[in-house]
């Protein structure tokens, strides 16, 4: 597989929500001097693994993660926005999306932008190992 095919055959979807019980809007906080999904689109794009999906509620989210080259092709509904939301009903939601556009990955990638230092390394070490290898054997399904 070659290493541009990632885009249009896996996908990487970044959970990015408006409200936060800890911390308020702590998606678009300064880390760093920019805002920390910023550094959480910027690490998924640089890998080179697939399309990068930014899953959110918030329309200030979805223009700047839109304006660093991520895909926001919708916006959450707010009834999985919620706090206790779990990620497996975020990651379904995405999922139907695409599926409801014939749109079909090999491969998926859930990163949230809170794991961003924990993550990188992974993501270099398997955007390495993918490339390396010629048959891709499907690891992961969500249905």
């Amino acid at each position: 597989m070659k290493h541009e095919d990632f885009k249009n055959t896996n996908l990487i979807l970044i959970t990015a929500r408006k409200n936060s019980k800890s911390i308020k809007n702590k998606n678009i906080k300064l880390f760093c001097g920019k805002p920390l999904i910023y550094w959480t689109i910027k690490v998924a794009l640089q890998s080179n693994l697939g399309r990068v999906c930014v899953s959110t509620d918030c329309n200030k989210i979805k223009n700047y993660a839109l304006s660093l080259g991520a895909d926001v092709p919708f916006l959450r509904p707010k009834n999985i926005a919620q706090d206790k939301t779990p990620s497996e009903l975020v990651i379904e939601h995405a999922l139907n999306f695409y599926k409801k556009k014939n749109v079909k990955f090999k491969f998926f990638f859930y990163y949230n932008p809170l794991l961003l230092l924990e993550k990188y390394q992974i993501l270099l070490t398997l955007g390495t190992y993918l490339k390396k290898i010629k048959n891709v054997v499907q690891y992961f399904r969500f249905r």
